[in-house]
């Protein structure tokens, strides 16, 4: 299936302060494991699984089966076992055969040209992988999906917090490379947790559909808290990593939700859930009128009237929310303006289209401005007591 983009290309930037799948509730699973039965080939490349059940029996001349004493499955355990829990799982094969060229990011593109979808990956590198080729995989995927606009790969780390968090270790090398499709967390004994951190996420996406979520502050019924002090949660952190760390009897919880650039996880699934449902609306629009589209103000009235539409909806949900624009001026917003309802929508005249622009049957740019309900992580309370 190809993508939209030449047709309507929607160009995401995020500001400091705040194509793409359609599918943003499902994660997968990347492994050199193939399975029995009918085990899985560069061919067929993945396989999608709705219960942890149906990956251990696999279906018969559909799907490979994964024994309960594989990595794959052990990472499935992780992802399906969080609350609420996510509806489907795809595994995606890499093949190691030294006669192979195959590598994980390449795996990932392959699975994705022959129709997989899904929104989080969790990688499984193969036993006797190198910590350099880890991290040349992951921050390679978390490229690819940057390059696509879709996409998050999630990881764990181990091990000491100096030892995380030195330069040239996973983490800080994400965290260099401004990363917005890494998110990492440091987990406790196994980095399979991760692959919980991510079904945690696509479970509250399928569950908070009509609400805005954050990860902040959420458990992860599959993962174990990790026993460290205050002053190393801050390193973590300081480099936009993840930890899962218990404040109260209650219960750990993860803080903060953060990609390797600083973004957090509701922040950059939200902008490719807007970046997605304008670019098929519209493309419906074009594709599916039935008359012409002409190059006129009419025209760019409905593309404008949609694209209302839509960002209405996400601010009935929460997830826009009434804001003053804290970014650079752009169009006839500047710094301090109010941006109502969290969204503004900006478009030239036909009257100002260029000679060639015409000839070639654009239509107008459209700048769509919106402003991110963002989330509440701290606060302090001033508590006066008089004696």
């Amino acid at each position: 299936m190809l993508n939209m983009n030449p047709v309507v290309l929607v160009n995401v930037s995020v500001g400091a302060t705040s194509t793409v799948s359609t599918v943003f509730d499902v994660g997968a699973i990347l492994t050199s494991e193939a399975g029995t039965g009918t085990p899985l080939t560069t061919t067929s490349r993945f396989a999608s699984y709705s219960s942890l059940d149906e990956l251990l029996a696999g279906v018969t001349d559909t799907k490979p089966a994964f024994a309960d004493t594989t990595a794959t499955y052990a990472a499935a355990v992780k992802y399906f076992g969080t609350n609420p829990a996510p509806r489907k799982l795809v595994v995606i094969f890499f093949d190691t055969a030294v006669s192979t060229t195959d590598t994980p990011v390449l795996a990932v593109a392959d699975a994705i040209d022959k129709g997989a979808e899904f929104y989080g990956l969790y990688y499984i590198p193969k036993a006797d992988e190198t910590a350099a080729n880890i991290k040349t995989y992951i921050g390679g995927i978390a490229s690819a999906f940057d390059a696509l606009g879709r996409g998050m790969v999630f990881y764990g780390v181990t091990g000491t917090v100096s030892s995380v968090t030195t330069a040239g270790a996973l983490m800080p090398t994400l965290f260099d490379a401004g990363s917005k499709r890494a998110i990492g967390m440091l987990c406790n004994s196994a980095v399979n947790d991760a692959a919980g951190l991510m079904g945690e996420a696509m479970g509250l996406t399928a569950a908070m559909e009509n609400a805005p979520f954050s990860l902040c502050y959420k458990g992860i019924a599959t993962a174990t808290a990790t026993d460290i002090s205050q002053t190393d949660v801050a390193s973590i952190k300081a480099i936009n990593g993840n930890v899962f760390v218990a404040r109260t009897k209650a219960g750990a919880k993860l803080e903060n939700g953060s990609t390797a650039s600083g973004l957090r996880y509701d922040e950059m699934l939200y902008t490719d859930m807007i970046s997605n449902d304008i670019q098929e609306s519209i493309y419906d629009l074009i594709a599916n009128s039935a008359t012409k589209l002409p190059q006129t103000d009419s025209t760019s009235s409905k593309f404008v009237g949609e694209i209302c539409r839509i960002l209405e909806d996400y601010y009935g949900r929460g997830i826009l929310a009434d804001n003053i624009w804290r970014g650079m001026t752009i169009g006839t917003v500047e710094r301090g303006d109010m941006i109502e309802h969290g969204y503004m929508v900006l478009v030239d005249s036909f009257d100002t289209q260029s000679d060639v622009d015409r000839a070639a049957h654009k239509a107008m740019p459209i700048t769509v401005i919106v402003c991110l309900s963002g989330s509440v992580e701290n606060i302090v309370i001033n508590l006066n007591v008089q004696t």
